[in-house]
């Protein structure tokens, strides 16, 4: 069995799989990502995307909130594929116990 030991999800999630696939990887590890340029279909859209990211990290956008949907966003790819996938997420700081359920 090939294990990739680092990725990023990938929008769509089938080109992830193609991709696992031309490399003969049988699983990956699958870290969140919190902007998904790869999905740019233009130097503008490439920008935007980009431009998610400079907003999480200059404050303009709640990083917190961030990471919960990019968590929510990596657990929906697992679960669509879940023979492929090894998921791993950090918890964000700042969450209750009960938040991190």
């Amino acid at each position: 069995m090939v294990i990739d030991s680092h990725a990023h999800v990938i929008f769509p999630p089938e080109r992830q799989i193609q991709l696992m696939a031309e490399a003969e990887v049988d699983c990956t590890i699958l870290f969140t990502s919190t902007i998904h340029p790869e999905a740019a279909t233009s130097l503008e859209s490439f920008e935007a995307e980009l431009n998610k990211l400079y907003d999480i990290l200059n404050g303009v956008t709640n990083p917190l909130n961030e990471r919960i949907r990019a968590i929510k966003e990596l657990t929906t790819v697992i679960e669509g594929n879940p023979e492929k996938y090894i998921g791993f997420g950090s918890i964000p700081f700042g969450l209750s116990y009960n938040e991190q359920s």
